[in-house]
């Protein structure tokens, strides 16, 4: 079974919420950090145009060589957005394959695509929201399917790239 990938915009009281609930059923699996990534796209912006019309659908790029392009517009990919976030994991117990990841401060930039510039950017979210990613195989917990709609926690249909340049239009 393929793993699939959910993305959840939750505010500071879901958050708090979600926390609480996980240290009774779910392990944190590292210590947390941040982490970086460098999104590449054409000059015309084709793979942003293609995730706006399907979204989801698009696996979009963060590493030039994995582009789902042919080979010819591979060769024009160029730095796009520059993204960073403060994250933790966690895993449920006994549910290896259900790994829930919180990005907090998520910020972007579309200039200066070093990793050695350090992780500013402008913040993508408002009023302490995360984005929170649930990885899984199969079917969600009951436990955990319970939570999202008690606390009226919905998926969340864009990707963090489509985020980023609606955030830089308005």
């Amino acid at each position: 079974m393929k793993k699939k990938e959910i993305n959840y915009i939750i505010t500071a009281e879901q958050y708090s919420c979600l926390l609480k609930e996980f240290s009774k059923r779910a392990i944190r699996k590292d210590k947390g950090g941040i982490c970086a990534r460098i999104y590449y796209d054409t000059d015309e912006h084709e793979l942003l145009k293609h995730e706006k019309k399907d979204p989801g659908h698009t696996k979009l790029v963060y590493e030039q060589e994995n582009a789902p392009l042919p080979k010819e517009a591979k060769e024009k990919l160029v730095p796009t957005m520059y993204l960073a976030w403060d994250e933790i994991s966690f895993h449920a117990k006994g549910k290896e394959d259900l790994v829930v990841t919180i990005k907090q401060n998520l910020r972007h930039r579309f200039e200066d695509f070093d990793f050695n510039m350090g992780s500013a950017g402008k913040l993508m979210l408002s009023n302490g929201q995360v984005l929170m990613t649930v990885s899984k195989k199969g079917f969600t917990p009951f436990w955990l399917a319970s939570l999202f709609k008690a606390k009226k926690i919905k998926p969340w249909q864009k990707s963090e790239y489509v985020m980023g340049y609606e955030k830089k239009a308005s």
